[in-house]
């Protein structure tokens, strides 16, 4: 189960608030960053199983299980709304299918995370080592978070400070107290497909907005 999926560490500082209150899609009034997909921009970098065409970032497995992530170089973000609309279209086994969106990202060893999983929870992941990923919020099941393959979510990141809330498909589901980077922080995508040959996720509306 993808409760048991990592081993959770304990975090200081941390709080995590969950509730169900609704809010408007990417909050915000001015547009930071926002990547349409004509095309797959340099500042995402190279990666095998991700193409981006026709206003959608597409994330594949080749045929084989595959975890991976992407972080965008193109520049950095203080406060702001962490935004995206991801999607599983085409995947059988939904227990091994993760997306989400990263925020407080430094570098490839150093981020944070709301994913989603059709099969109904989200959590928040912290990683901090090459190996290492804490889960501040564990495998939740929500409500928001529908079941099955074919839906959309709507992920959004509302950072603070030290505090960042989240939510999806407008739905409040919690809040976590981390440590913003030095200088800014990264956005990116993050992926997890089980070994089937037509499986994807899909990616839309990826913008930061202040």
């Amino acid at each position: 189960m993808l409760k048991n999926r990592y081993l959770a560490g304990g975090l200081a500082g941390l709080a995590v608030v969950l509730a169900l209150n609704s809010a408007e899609a990417c909050q915000g009034s001015k547009v930071l960053f926002e990547d349409k997909f004509a095309a797959l921009d340099p500042s995402w970098g190279t990666d095998d199983h991700a193409a981006a065409a026709d206003g959608k970032l597409t994330l594949t497995t080749a045929d084989q299980g595959w975890t991976s992530h992407i972080l965008n170089q193109g520049t950095t973000f203080g406060d702001a709304s962490y935004c995206a609309t991801v999607a599983f279209p085409a995947v059988k086994d939904v227990g091994s299918a993760i997306a989400g969106i990263v925020f407080w990202g430094t570098d490839d060893d150093h981020y944070w995370m709301l994913a989603v999983s059709p099969i109904g929870q989200f959590t928040v992941e912290h990683k901090v080592a090459a190996n290492r990923l804490l889960q501040p919020v564990r495998w939740t099941e929500n409500p928001a978070v529908a079941k099955g393959a074919g839906n959309h979510y709507d992920l959004e990141i509302q950072t603070k400070g030290n505090q960042a809330t989240v939510f999806v498909n407008g739905t409040k589901l919690g809040q976590v107290s981390g440590e913003p980077p030095d200088g800014g922080s990264l956005t990116g995508v993050y992926w997890s497909l089980p070994a089937e040959a037509d499986s994807r996720i899909e990616v839309t509306a990826l913008k930061v907005m202040k």
